[in-house]
């Protein structure tokens, strides 16, 4: 019938239902991890190079606008984000981690770039865009990462990330030469399909760009304990944690700790997540942390979250401006600056009598203030959402990686952008296998 909406799972019609309706549809496929199977069940078999590669299904026309599909929002935008994108996900962790340990279930965490933002598929890419989200999360931090700040014009020229764009990026690495194998596996077209793509055509999109990247391939037939170790070394060496408040130390919740480490992209077959943290428990097991596309944010988390991502923008534009204002003040009344510091240095010289009242101002000052920001704090709590339904949809146990023995993932190191002839020489696919 023209204009039917079917489930892509179970072809029940959703014509008459509402975005939520059929956005709740999905979740609850989502929710039994049957979906991907399923999925990738109807997809073509293909030979695995590195132990993992690309998984599609046959070309099904995708609805929608095309130009709604190459949407990609990153922290430093000034404008909103669209409701799939969800920033202030990693302060709302490493929160929800310290109330974590606070009950004795967490001993210690590490988690990545602070603005990393999570990104769930849409309604034209539920079934095949995990690989193409999962770039896009990457790319929020590797774009207002400060360490090497040429990566922004490298990912963001001539196009910017989204799931059309990357489409067409692979395809032009292609065209050049880049990873052939992979080309001929997907007959050399991505632009407009809805293929699968895997961590082997991320890399040929990063490398192809100049972003410095590098497989992992993990045969765990004795366990996932190598595959955890590595991701904990990867979080948790050379430890560059942001400063915590005198109350976060008396609390301990430094034992939580963001460092400026970048995400990961863990990859098996038939689906791929992005690696955000790691967490080590008080039994000493060890849980990833991690940012899966085909998890819908709850309204109140991505509330709670984009609250959290304004706050702190709103804080650094305003430490931003009283800099700059200070600096151009000092440059356009030289005079007054000078006048203005020695009337400082003569109060300074002044008796005790004169300080006195001063700090008695303070101290008034002081009063009036305090209960403003305590009122403030009281309604953040207030708002706070429940935080074991944070935990819940980052936490990836143990138990869960043992349902597969093979994984594959892909890292960025934060080294210097690629030359032209580093690019061409990491054409092909290189990866360290571990196990």
């Amino acid at each position: 019938m023209s204009g039917q909406t079917v489930c892509q799972f179970c072809t029940e019609d959703l014509t008459d239902r509402t975005l939520q309706q059929r956005q709740a549809h999905y979740d609850e496929h989502f929710s039994s991890r049957h979906a991907i199977t399923s999925t990738s069940s109807q997809s073509t078999d293909v030979p695995a190079r590195h132990g993992l590669k690309a998984w599609f299904a046959p070309y099904v026309p995708n609805s929608g606008n095309p130009e709604t599909q190459n949407i990609f929002w990153y922290p430093s935008q000034t404008h909103p984000p669209s409701r799939n994108f969800s920033p202030g996900l990693i302060p709302m962790t490493k929160r929800a981690l310290a109330k974590s340990r606070e009950r004795g279930k967490t001993q210690r965490a590490w988690l990545c770039h602070e603005q990393t933002v999570h990104i769930n598929s849409e309604a034209f890419d539920r079934t095949w865009g995990c690989g193409y989200r999962n770039f896009m999360m990457v790319c929020t931090a590797l774009m207002v990462q400060q360490q090497q700040p040429m990566y922004y014009p490298l990912l963001d020229h001539p196009t910017p990330p989204g799931v059309r764009n990357l489409q067409a990026c692979i395809e032009e690495a292609w065209a050049k030469g880049y990873d052939e194998e992979g080309a001929k596996q997907l007959k050399c077209r991505l632009t407009g399909t809805g293929k699968y793509i895997g961590t082997g055509e991320l890399y040929v999109a990063f490398t192809y760009r100049g972003i410095p990247a590098q497989l992992v391939d993990f045969e765990l037939n004795d366990g996932v304990e190598p595959l955890l170790n590595w991701v904990l070394r990867h979080f948790s060496a050379d430890e560059s944690p942001k400063p915590t408040t005198l109350d976060e130390a008396l609390r301990g919740t430094n034992a939580i700790v963001i460092t400026d480490k970048m995400p990961l992209i863990l990859q098996h077959d038939g689906h791929s997540r992005t690696v955000v943290g790691c967490e080590r428990c008080s039994d000493g097991n060890i849980n990833l942390l991690v940012f899966d596309p085909s998890r819908y944010i709850p309204q109140d988390i991505w509330d709670a979250g984009l609250a959290v991502h304004n706050s702190q923008m709103a804080e650094s534009l305003r430490s931003h401006r009283n800099s700059v204002s200070s600096i151009m003040h000092d440059a356009l009344h030289p005079v007054q600056t000078i006048r203005s510091h020695k009337r400082k240095a003569d109060a300074e010289s002044e008796g005790e009598t004169a300080k006195k009242p001063r700090a008695s101002m303070d101290a008034q000052d002081g009063d009036q203030t305090t209960p403003t920001r305590n009122n403030v704090a009281q309604d953040n709590v207030q708002r706070d959402p429940d935080w074991s339904k944070v935990l819940n949809i980052v936490r990836l146990s143990a138990s869960m990686l043992r349902k597969k023995r093979r994984y594959q993932i892909l890292y960025f190191p934060l080294t210097e952008p690629l030359t032209e002839s580093e690019r061409w020489a990491r054409r092909e696919l290189t990866c360290v296998k571990i196990g």
